[in-house]
């Protein structure tokens, strides 16, 4: 593939994007970190620019990022609603991701393999839930926890799961 991308600033894209063959636009996000929403965007714009009719996102071993991060980036794709939740050991559901009314008129493919994971599960599901997109590839790692992480007076650590992560439909990632 040849993907457009900007390596002018020494920094590592975390979307590659490419236009194929039938007006198809073919992103992958390597990582929802560092200057992913930037780069998703402007592969958005330059499939507007070409005319795409179908879009490919392809979170293959993508082992997530900052939630706040894919939540930015699903909120260009999908209608308004309820994208994303975490529900704490209470019950009490927290960090709850929502979109706006403006979204794509595509149809929409993702592809997943064992190594997405994390926030790349909670894309995928969210565009299935909320954008009748279309999964392709085999199980996900199922990585759904929130965890705290507590210090040790003797400089170790352990970290504790407070909750689970939830898609719109209301089943667990994990």
């Amino acid at each position: 593939y040849t993907y457009i991308v900007n390596k002018t600033d020494g920094q590592r894209e975390m979307v590659e994007y490419e236009m194929l063959d039938n007006s198809v636009l073919y992103v992958k996000i390597v990582s929802f970190r560092g200057n992913a929403v930037e780069f998703f965007k402007k592969a958005l714009d330059f499939g507007v620019v070409n005319g795409y009719s179908s879009l490919i996102v392809d979170v293959r071993d993508n082992l997530g990022g900052e939630l706040d991060t894919f939540a930015q980036i699903a909120d260009m794709l999908l209608p308004k609603g309820e994208i994303f939740y975490a529900k704490m050991r209470s019950g009490e559901k927290t960090n709850v991701k929502t979109s706006d009314e403006k979204c794509i008129n595509v149809p929409v493919c993702v592809l997943v393999n064992a190594s997405s994971a994390s926030a790349s599960e909670a894309f995928a599901g969210a565009m299935r839930d909320v954008g009748n997109a279309k999964i392709v590839g085999v199980k996900t790692y199922g990585k759904g926890v929130m965890q705290s992480t507590f210090t040790l007076s003797n400089g170790g650590a352990f970290k504790l799961t407070v909750g689970k992560y939830y898609l719109p439909s209301g089943e667990c990632i994990h």
